[in-house]
């Protein structure tokens, strides 16, 4: 479809990720509304099934959001089909368990090269049309872990640490030409994420079984037991679009407002400290 015969009111969305999980539920709830999504998978065969969510409005992009190239075709590709990109979704990315010396560098590379650089990328690539526009809204899914590092997953939290970060600094860069950022922290939510998202590390060091040492199927577990339902997540973050003046963070759940709880705790001693060291 041409971007003169689409109706201005109907918001173009770009979502990375959009198999299962959170992204797949997003791209589902907007299409509902009528919307257009293109949504990106890791699989050929993924993209039929996407486009079949509605015909004409669900776009399916084959893509890896680790590779550049790649990155700016499925950017110019949505530009040209729609002529505007109103939202995007950096929601690509998993998880990894096991604690700091047990990681390999390139296990820590890899996952940041897909949890950040991929987002990154990402943004790079469609920022120059939303500015353009003077207009758009960039959501960058986090977690709770971005707010409190969890023993266990230092590479996966210090990848979701560094999206929150990006995400302050560019929404100060970017306010001014109408562009609005927001971090979207979600807790375990009841999806596939601990299923088929989760790598484990390659090396276990026995002393640091009884802190970081859960594998995959504790995990499992612990989601089986913990997670919440999708369907709050994707309308907060509908919500979140949906408002002309859309909050920086958005707490997704019981788990990220007691993890912000906690963070608020750990800096107030932490002034405490400074006021008396340098007040």
């Amino acid at each position: 479809m041409s971007p003169s015969t689409e109706s201005a009111a109907s918001r173009v969305w770009f979502i990375t990720g959009v198999s299962t999980g959170i992204g797949r539920s997003l791209a589902a709830a907007a299409l509902a509304r009528g919307e257009y999504v293109i949504g990106t998978l890791r699989q050929a065969w993924q993209v039929v099934d996407f486009e079949q969510l509605a015909p004409g409005r669900a776009h399916g992009v084959e893509l890896d959001v680790t590779r550049a190239g790649a990155v700016a075709a499925a950017a110019e590709y949505a530009i040209a089909r729609h002529g505007r990109v109103d939202v995007l979704v950096n929601n690509a990315g998993y998880g990894m368990l096991g604690a700091l010396e047990e990681t390999g560098l390139d296990e820590a590379r890899a996952l940041f090269d897909t949890n950040f650089f991929g987002p990154v990328q990402v943004t790079q690539a469609i920022l120059p049309q939303m500015r353009r526009q003077r207009s758009g809204h960039v959501v960058n899914i986090s977690s709770t872990v971005g707010l409190c590092g969890m023993p266990g997953t230092p590479i996966y939290s210090a990848s979701k640490f560094a999206v929150e970060g990006l995400s302050e600094a560019l929404a100060a860069e970017v306010a001014h030409f109408g562009i609005k950022v927001s971090i979207v922290e979600p807790g375990a939510v009841n999806t596939r994420f601990a299923t088929t998202s989760i790598a484990e590390v390659r090396r276990r060091i026995p002393d640091y079984a009884a802190v970081a040492g859960m594998d995959k199927e504790g995990l499992r577990q612990f989601f089986k037991a913990t997670a919440a339902d999708a369907e709050p997540v994707v309308e907060a973050i509908l919500a979140c679009v949906d408002d002309a003046t859309p909050p920086l963070r958005v707490l997704a759940g019981r788990e990220a407002v007691q993890a912000a709880r906690a963070k608020a705790a750990q800096l107030s001693a932490l002034s405490e400290i400074g006021a008396r060291c340098f007040g």
